[in-house]
C-alpha cells in the first residue's frame, strides 16, 4: 500500500479541509466576541455583522462541505481515512448547526426585554458619567424611565409592540 491509499489521497486532503473549515465555523463566533471585547470593532459589527449576518452562513457552508467530503469518501473504493475526517467535520458543523438554532428559537421564545429593574417606581438609572460615555460612542440604545417595546417587534412578538417594558416583565416573572 501506498502512501496516497492510506491518506485517501485527494479524498483525505478534502475531509481534512472540510474538517478544519467546520472548525474554524465554530471558532468563527470566538473570534467575533473577542474582536468586540478587545476593541477591534463596535458591537454591532461583532453580533450584527459577523456573528449573526456571516456565522450562521459560513456554519451552512461548512456543514455542506462537510457532506460532500462525506460523499466524497464513500465513493469509488472508500477509504476509512477521508470517511473518519469527515464524519468529524460534519458533526462539528452539525453540533455548531444546531446551536445556532437553538439559540435562534430561545430568542424567538423570550420577550424582547433588555432593560430590567426591580422597581419600576424608582428605577435605577446609570450614573451622568456612564451617560456621557455612551453619548459619545453613540450608543444605541435610549435609556428611558418608562420604556416601551418598539414597533420593530411586531414581526417576532405580535402584541408587544408599544406596551411598557415594566408590564411586559411583570408578565414574564413567574
Amino acid at each position: 500500500m501506498t502512501h496516497s491509499d492510506q491518506s485517501g489521497g485527494w479524498r483525505g486532503k478534502f475531509s481534512l479541509f472540510a474538517l478544519a473549515f467546520a472548525i474554524f465555523g465554530a471558532l468563527w463566533f470566538f473570534i467575533a466576541a473577542g474582536g468586540t471585547k478587545l476593541g477591534l470593532w463596535d458591537w454591532r459589527t461583532g453580533f450584527g455583522t459577523l456573528t449573526m449576518g456571516w456565522g450562521p452562513k459560513i456554519v451552512m457552508t461548512a456543514l455542506a462541505v462537510s457532506m460532500i467530503a462525506l460523499l466524497v469518501s464513500l465513493v469509488a473504493a472508500p477509504r476509512k481515512r477521508p470517511f473518519i475526517l469527515a464524519l468529524a467535520a460534519l458533526l462539528v458543523a452539525g453540533l455548531s448547526m444546531g446551536r445556532l438554532f437553538a439559540a435562534r428559537e430561545n430568542a424567538k421564545r423570550l420577550p424582547p426585554l433588555h432593560d430590567i429593574q426591580t422597581d419600576w417606581a424608582n428605577p435605577i438609572m446609570p450614573t451622568p458619567a456612564l451617560l456621557s460615555a455612551r453619548a459619545s460612542t453613540g450608543a444605541y440604545n435610549e435609556i428611558e424611565a418608562e420604556p416601551v417595546i418598539a414597533d420593530g417587534a411586531k414581526g417576532n412578538w405580535p402584541g408587544m409592540e408599544g406596551r411598557l417594558v415594566s408590564e411586559v416583565q411583570e408578565e414574564a416573572e413567574f
